[in-house]
C-alpha cells in the first residue's frame, strides 16, 4: 500500500462514480498523504484501532479538488471580461495575467472581483474599496484576507465541465453513447445554425420555463450577441414531419481560455424521449473541436442544498463525463486611501 504504483492502479480500476474505502489500521499518518495524490477524500472513520478513510476521484464536486492541468476558467477570458467593460463606462479591467478581475467604482466607492487560484495583486485606488477573491480549490486562510462566512452565490453552486477530444464520446455513459448512435441514425430530425431572430421565435414557442424566465435568458443571449457575435453559436432541431422546431442550444464560445459555455437549452414536449438532445450536445462536443476549444461549460449541476427542480436535468448533464467543481468560499478585504 506504500507504493504509488499500487495507488495508481486503484485509481484505474476504480469506476468514474465508485468509492474506495481504505483501512489505515496505524499506517494512516504514512499512507494517507500518497493516497491524496490520486484521489479525493469524502470522510474518515474510526472504530478502535482502525483509522479508514472514504475516497473518490477527482472531479466529483469535492471543494479543494485540483483541477485539470490546462483549465482557465471563463472569468480569466479577455473576450468575457471586455462584454462587461463595453457595457458600462464605471467598469475597468484590473489584475494581471492569471488573475484578471473587474472593478466596479461610483466616485469614491469601489468594488473589486476576481476569481482564481493566483491571490489577487492589488492595485493603488483613490478612496475606499471592498476586494472580493473566489478561489477555485484553495481552502487554507490567506494573510490580510478575511473569510467570507455569509453564503454566497458561488460557494452554493458546483459547475460541470466536460473535457474535448477526438473520440468525446468515450467518457459518456453508455445510455449516452446509445442515444448519440440513435441520433445519428434517424431521418426524422434536421440540425441547423439558426439566426438570433430564429432561435428566440422558437424559444418562446417551445413554452419552457415562465414568460419572465425566457425573457431574461434571452436578454443574456442578446447581450452576448450584441457585444461578441462571432463567438455565439445557436443551433435548432427541426421536424421534418411536423415542420416545427423542437429543441435548441446556444452557447457561448471562449477560445482565449479554451472554453465553451453553455447558455441556453430547450426541448419542446413533442420531441421528449428522443434522442434530439444527445444530437444537439453531440453537436456541440463536434462544433467546439473545430475551434480547438478544449473544455465544455455545462453550468450548474445540483448538489445537496440546490432547488430539488434541477436534479432532473443535472442528471442529463451529468451522462457526458463531467468534472464538478465546487467552489469553497470567497475571501474579502477593505482598502482605503
Amino acid at each position: 500500500m506504500y507504493s504509488k504504483d499500487f495507488i495508481s492502479l486503484l485509481s484505474k480500476v476504480l469506476e468514474n462514480s465508485g468509492y474506495l474505502l481504505a483501512n489505515f489500521y496505524k499506517n494512516e499518518k504514512t499512507i494517507a498523504p500518497k493516497f491524496a495524490e490520486y484521489f479525493s477524500c469524502w470522510g474518515c472513520l474510526k472504530y478502535n484501532s482502525n483509522r479508514m478513510r472514504i475516497y473518490r476521484h477527482f472531479g466529483e464536486g469535492s471543494i479543494g479538488d485540483p483541477v485539470p492541468k490546462d483549465f482557465v476558467n471563463k472569468e480569466q477570458s479577455k473576450i468575457y471580461l471586455s462584454a462587461q467593460l463595453n457595457h458600462s463606462s464605471l467598469v475597468k479591467l484590473v489584475g494581471n495575467e492569471g488573475c484578471l478581475g473587474v472593478r466596479y467604482f461610483w466616485y469614491l466607492f469601489a468594488i473589486e472581483w476576481y476569481s482564481s487560484d493566483c491571490e489577487p495583486k492589488i492595485s493603488p485606488w483613490k478612496g475606499l474599496r471592498l476586494i472580493i477573491w473566489h478561489p477555485i480549490k484553495q481552502v487554507n486562510s490567506k494573510k490580510g484576507w478575511w473569510r467570507n462566512f455569509l453564503s454566497g452565490p458561488k460557494w452554493l453552486l458546483q459547475l460541470g465541465f466536460a473535457r474535448n477530444s477526438e473520440r468525446y464520446w468515450d467518457t459518456w455513459s453508455k445510455h449516452a453513447r446509445r442515444h448519440r448512435e440513435k441520433w445519428m441514425n434517424d431521418a426524422r430530425y434536421t440540425l441547423r445554425k439558426a439566426s438570433i431572430d430564429e432561435f428566440e421565435k422558437a424559444y418562446f414557442t417551445s413554452g419552457k420555463l415562465d414568460f419572465l424566465l425566457r425573457t431574461g435568458f434571452m436578454r443574456v443571449i442578446r447581450f452576448h450577441w450584441e457585444e461578441h457575435p462571432e463567438n455565439l453559436d445557436l443551433y435548432l432541431v427541426k421536424d421534418r414531419e411536423r415542420e416545427k422546431d423542437v429543441a435548441g442550444l446556444a452557447t457561448v464560445n471562449y477560445p482565449d481560455v479554451s472554453q465553451s459555455r453553455h447558455t441556453i437549452s430547450f426541448i419542446c414536449e413533442e420531441a421528449h424521449n428522443t434522442s434530439v438532445g444527445y444530437g444537439l450536445i453531440d453537436n456541440w462536443f463536434l462544433q467546439a473541436g473545430k475551434l480547438g476549444i478544449k473544455y465544455l461549460d455545462f453550468g450548474v449541476v445540483w448538489k445537496k442544498g440546490n432547488p430539488r427542480a434541477w436534479k432532473g436535468y443535472s442528471n442529463f448533464k451529468r451522462q457526458f463525463g463531467l468534472y464538478l467543481i465546487s467552489y469553497p468560499r470567497s475571501y474579502f478585504k477593505l482598502t482605503i486611501n
